[in-house]
């Protein structure tokens, strides 16, 4: 129907030319697709006159989301942010004539969703600038007698240098350990680590069959801490369809590292890749991360190393294991991430220590830019690495024995591999993080989720990690 089309052309073009409009008007909307209550904010701190009072009520997604990087820059340096208050739409209990009701804030918003009241003045920023913030509320009586937290500007910028995302602490004592833990380490983008994913699970699903004679596609459900038999593979991918695709995202990687390769040096390059000379990344084992998390799981960061020879969906993140150079002949060359960083970093990002910094900058997804701003010791031994890389490969190994062999009533771990475990986890947190005691039953304290075999086997860590801590 022509005449259908002509309108839908026009539809579009509106909807294109005010996009753009809005952009130009609106230049602190950041990347990504346009968001109201961004827009919204944005022309609220346009209105407000020279000292005057902001309150405003929006979505919790101004803390941390990278979208919202640019406005939270306009808030923290050119406006005087005196305090938020955050809190969750879940609901609360209310007695009416000896009757509890549970109600929430907004009865037609999904109570996964998180709101923020910001409170600011149009005013510059004092040197050494700090606010008040409250999380996690979620009740008026909260609102109105939950304790204030105090953030400091210069804080949040060692926290989140990039992105300048708040860390989401539930009380002065959890702010004080993050800041702790975050100490003067190096994030973990800035030592050299890169994310990337493999195959998108709708995009790319005419590539997924059930064949079991070919190579198994690994979900994020198929892995725990230190393993990777909690499940079994859902679909199976024909390897020479598999690897074409992926030799065009390999291609684009190189040529962002070396971008005056010749056509002639791509081609080649591209036949090496095509005949095995060359590895691609899906023929090493690799690190990888549940990116579906959030902060109320029984553990919100979840890595593991999953074999070589295998494909990946969306859900898992892995660590880039290759690197290019050129020779002096104009060859491209490939440099393999050691087996030692690799194990060293899956026992960090497992770590309780590392699961309870996290927990308190994330939501509902495990981003990469998240991953970036993890700090990660770097001026310990090469001994001390050693033995960290060490026990995660010895863990992985037993706990992939054990839940080979296991039955619908078999534990995914042992009285061995609990000792280990937790030998591990106060490594970490005493000896790399400096960690006290006392801030370590404080962190375990707070992993009070999850049930089944896995619970158990936290509260088992758990507790032998605070015997042996001397």
């Amino acid at each position: 129907d022509k005449a259908f089309a002509n309108e839908w052309k026009t539809y579009v073009e509106f909807y294109e030319t005010y996009r753009l409009y809005l952009r130009e008007q609106y230049p602190a909307q950041g990347q990504g697709d346009l968001n109201y209550f961004k827009v919204f904010t944005e022309r609220n701190l346009a209105l407000l006159r020279t000292d005057a009072h902001l309150g405003i009520l929006i979505p919790s997604g101004i803390q941390t989301d990278k979208e919202c990087k640019l406005l939270r820059e306009k808030i923290l340096y050119h406006h005087t942010l005196t305090e938020i208050a955050s809190f969750e739409n879940r609901g609360y209990d209310i007695q009416e004539q000896e009757v509890t009701r549970s109600i929430k804030f907004f009865e037609e918003v999904d109570n996964r969703f998180k709101f923020s009241i910001l409170f600011l003045a149009n005013t510059p920023p004092q040197e050494k600038h700090h606010f008040s913030a409250r999380f996690y509320m979620r009740s008026p009586e909260e609102l109105l007698h939950t304790p204030k937290i105090t953030y400091e500007v210069e804080q949040i910028q060692c926290f989140s240098p990039d992105n300048l995302s708040l860390m989401e602490c539930a009380s002065d004592y959890d702010y004080n350990i993050c800041v702790a833990i975050r100490g003067n380490h190096r994030l973990l983008g800035e030592q050299g680590y890169v994310f990337h994913r493999e195959f998108h699970m709708t995009d790319d699903a005419w590539l997924f069959g059930t064949k079991k004679k070919n190579v198994p596609l690994y979900e994020g459900k198929m892995i725990h801490q230190f393993t990777t038999q909690f499940a079994e593979p859902r679909y199976f991918l024909d390897n020479t369809a598999a690897r074409n695709e992926l030799i065009r995202a390999e291609m684009s990687r190189m040529r962002k590292a070396l971008p005056d390769l010749s056509k002639e040096q791509i081609q080649h390059t591209v036949e090496r890749l095509q005949n095995g000379e060359l590895n691609m990344e899906c023929d090493f084992p690799r690190l990888v991360y549940r990116a579906v998390a959030s902060s109320t799981n029984e553990r919100t960061l979840i890595a593991a190393i999953v074999p070589g020879q295998v494909f990946m969906g969306h859900s898992l993140n892995y660590v880039e294991r290759i690197q290019y150079s050129l020779s002096s002949d104009g060859h491209v060359e490939q440099h393999i991430l050691a087996d030692t960083s690799m194990w060293y970093l899956c026992a960090l990002l497992n770590s309780l220590t590392l699961n309870y910094y996290i927990r308190n900058k994330v939501s509902a997804n495990i981003t990469m830019h998240f991953m970036y701003e993890l700090p990660l010791p770097h001026n310990i031994s090469e001994a001390q690495r050693h033995t960290i890389a060490q026990k995660a490969q010895a863990l992985q190994e037993a706990k992939d024995r054990l839940l080979v062999k296991r039955t619908k009533t078999t534990l995914g771990y042992n009285e061995s591999i609990i000792r280990e475990r937790a030998e591990l986890e106060v490594m970490i947190a005493r000896d790399l993080y400096g960690l006290s005691k006392e801030q370590w039953q404080h962190i375990t304290s707070t992993f009070v989720y999850g049930e089944g075999m896995t619970r158990i086997e936290l509260d088992a860590i758990i507790a032998s990690s605070l015997e042996m801590w001397l």
